[in-house]
């Protein structure tokens, strides 16, 4: 497993972000979550004890996908020299139930609009949630059919593979062309010949976003 040297370009998320975004997950977690558990057992408390967990499994999931040191060596290859890299489950997994959260959460908040408006401190924003949660419903449907997919990487002597949310691309190694690094967004953008550019998000993946360059390079090379 040889080790990838860093280049020069970063494509990653700043580190100050990251810092910044998990300390204020975190204390969205705690400023939510600690007065939610006082308050009774009425819709609102139970809507905001679902948030607080929401903001929760947000936090892991940036710790994941942008806070956590990468991997910086290639992992080895099958026996027919294809290299499989998946996203990992700390940064999918928390993502997806935070996601489902936000559907009870607005189902209370819209029982609470419907019954008992005066309870909500911030009408326009439990509004918000609502219309966001049922505009999200058809996104739900292709999660829950395999419309959604978890990010793989997929680099083998003949191909390249794919697979993220909604896109699937498979290359042939003829039209893979240039691999370069890029910062906004922080990603691996792949020239495919003929067709519109792959891009490959590097918070989507455990390893450095120099071992994503060097395992799209690896395609054709027998």
């Amino acid at each position: 497993m040889p080790v990838v040297p860093p280049t020069d370009a970063t494509a990653r998320v700043p580190r100050w972000w990251a810092w910044t975004l998990l300390g204020l997950l975190v204390a969205v977690t705690l400023g939510v979550g600690a007065p939610a558990w006082a308050l009774g057992d009425d819709a609102v408390a139970w809507s905001m004890r679902l948030l607080s967990s929401a903001t929760a499994l947000l936090a892991v999931a940036t710790w994941s996908a942008v806070v956590r040191a990468r991997r910086t060596t290639l992992p080895p290859a099958g026996p027919d020299g294809v290299l499989v890299l998946r996203s990992p489950l700390a940064t999918v997994a928390p993502l997806v139930l935070a996601w489902l959260l936000v559907y009870p959460v607005a189902g209370l908040w819209a029982w609470s609009l419907a019954t008992d408006p005066r309870g909500l401190t911030a009408i326009g924003s439990a509004a918000v949630v609502v219309l966001g949660a049922l505009a999200s419903l058809p996104s739900l449907a292709r999660l829950l059919t395999g419309g959604l997919h978890r990010p793989v990487l997929v680099a083998g002597p003949g191909s390249l593979h794919y697979r993220g949310g909604r896109t699937t691309r498979d290359v042939p190694a003829p039209r893979v062309g240039r691999a370069a690094l890029q910062d906004r967004p922080a990603a691996v953008r792949v020239t495919v010949r003929g067709e519109d550019d792959l891009v490959l998000p590097t918070p989507a993946f455990a390893e450095s976003p120099a071992v994503l360059l060097a395992a799209v390079r690896r395609v054709g090379r027998g």
